[in-house]
C-alpha cells in the first residue's frame, strides 16, 4: 500500500472518481475534528500521514487494486521466479542470490485475502538505492503466497517454507544472509515454524500438517535458523483481543476491527483453526526460543501496539536479539513508507533497518 496503482485508477474511472470524492469528505472532516480538537492532550500523526492513511483506507475500500496490486508493466518487467510450488518476484540486484550481503524474503500485507507483492514496488526500489550508497549487495525476493478465502491457512506458511528451501537448497545462499520481513499480515508468516509451543509440536506429530512442517524443518530436514527477522506493525493476534476498544482506533483508520472479525479471521483460518491457536496467532505461543535476531517496528498511535509489545517482552524474556523502533506518530503500516508516513518517519525506518541488517548496534 505504499503507492497508488494509477493504471488501475483509469482503468476504473467511476471507481476512482467516487473513490476521491469520499476521499475529499473524509479529508475535510478529519481537518474539522482536529481543529476542534487541537486542544487535546492525546497525540495525533502529522497531518501528512494522517491523511495519507485516509486516503489509502478509502482506496481499498472501494476498490483494493488500485494500491494493493501492481500495475502490469511493473510486472512484466520484474525477474519472475516460477516453481511447482511457489511464485516469487526478484526485484533485488542482478546476479546469483548467493552473491548478495543479504537476501530479504518479503511478505506483503494485506490481511491475507488481497494484495500483490509487487505493490511495495517503490519500497525496494527506495532500499536498493540505500544499499548501494552503503556498498550493500542487496537482494530482495517479493514472494506471492496464496490468498485467502481460496487458499486458507496453512497454504501460506507452506509457500514461504517452499521459498525457504529454494534459496538455501538451489540457489545455495548461505542461511546467515536470509532475513524475512512482512508488514501487518506478512509480519506474521516468518515466525510460526519456531514459535508454536513444543507440548503443541508433540501432540500432533503425526497428523496436523503445519505441525508435521515444523518438525520436519527440526528434526528432519534440519533446516537451519535464517539470520534474521523485521516485523512492520505485524498482525500477531488474530482474537483481536487487544484492538477492539482500543483508544487508537479513532486516528489508526487502516485498521478495523469489526471489518477484520467479519471477513479476514474467517477467510484466513478456514474450519480447521481458531483464532486462539498460536499457529493462528503466534504471540500467543509460549516457545520463544531460538528465533532468529529480529526488529520489530510498530507505531506509538498504532491500535496493534500491545501485541507488538507481548510479542517484544516475549522475545527477550527467552534471549532472543530483538532491536525495537518505536515511530513517533506512526499510524499501522507506516514502516513501508509512501503514503503510509512522512519523509521524516521514513527516513528514520529505513536507517534503522540498514543499521540491523549490518548487525550495528543502537
Amino acid at each position: 500500500m505504499a503507492q497508488i496503482n494509477w493504471q488501475q485508477a483509469r482503468q476504473r474511472p467511476v471507481n476512482t472518481l467516487s473513490a476521491f470524492v469520499a476521499i475529499s469528505w473524509k479529508v475535510s472532516g478529519y481537518t474539522l475534528r482536529r481543529l476542534a480538537t487541537c486542544l487535546s492532550p492525546l497525540p495525533q500523526p502529522s497531518l501528512r500521514t494522517a491523511i495519507g492513511n485516509i486516503v489509502c483506507a478509502t482506496l481499498s475500500a472501494w476498490d483494493s487494486d488500485i494500491v494493493l496490486n501492481a500495475p502490469k508493466a511493473a510486472v512484466e518487467k520484474a525477474r519472475k521466479i516460477s516453481t511447482p510450488e511457489f511464485t516469487a518476484f526478484d526485484v533485488g540486484e542482478p546476479g546469483p542470490f548467493r552473491d548478495a550481503d543479504v537476501v530479504i524474503v518479503y511478505l506483503h500485507g494485506g490481511g491475507y485475502c488481497i494484495g500483490h507483492p509487487l505493490q511495495y514496488r517503490t519500497m525496494y526500489k527506495r532500499w536498493l538505492g540505500l544499499a548501494r550508497k552503503q556498498g550493500m549487495k542487496l537482494a530482495i525476493v517479493a514472494v506471492q503466497y496464496p490468498l485467502a478465502p481460496k487458499h486458507p491457512y496453512p497454504s501460506q506458511l507452506e509457500t514461504v517454507l517452499a521459498v525457504y528451501r529454494h534459496l538455501i537448497h538451489t540457489e545455495h545462499v548461505t542461511p546467515e544472509k536470509i532475513c524475512f520481513a512482512g508488514d501487518s499480515a506478512g509480519g506474521i508468516s516468518p515466525f510460526p515454524f519456531g514459535s508454536v509451543p513444543h507440548e503443541t509440536r508433540r501432540l500432533n506429530r503425526t497428523g496436523n500438517l503445519v505441525a508435521a512442517t515444523v518438525l520436519a524443518i527440526r528434526d528432519d530436514e534440519k533446516l537451519p535458523s535464517p539470520g534474521k527477522a523485521v516485523l512492520f506493525s505485524a498482525w500477531l493476534d488474530l482474537t483481536l483481543s487487544t484492538i477492539e476498544n482500543h483508544e487508537c482506533l479513532d486516528r489508526d483508520v487502516l485498521v478495523i476491527p469489526a471489518y477484520m472479525k467479519a471477513h479476514l479471521v474467517p477467510a484466513f483460518i478456514g474450519k480447521d483453526y481458531s483464532p486462539s491457536d498460536p499457529r493462528i496467532s503466534p504471540v500467543l505461543a509460549t516457545d520463544f526460543k531460538n528465533l532468529p535476531a529480529q526488529l520489530v517496528v510498530y507505531g506509538d498511535l498504532e491500535v496493534m501496539q500491545d501485541e507488538a509489545k507481548t510479542w517484544i517482552q516475549k522475545s527477550t524474556d527467552a534471549g532472543v536479539p530483538t532491536t525495537v523502533y518505536i515511530g513517533k506518530g506512526g499510524l499501522h503500516g507506516f514502516g513501508v513508507g509512501g503514503l503510509l508516513c512522512d519523509s521524516t518517519l521514513r527516513r528514520e525506518v529505513d536507517d534503522t533497518l540498514f543499521r540491523f541488517l549490518k548487525g550495528e548496534k543502537d
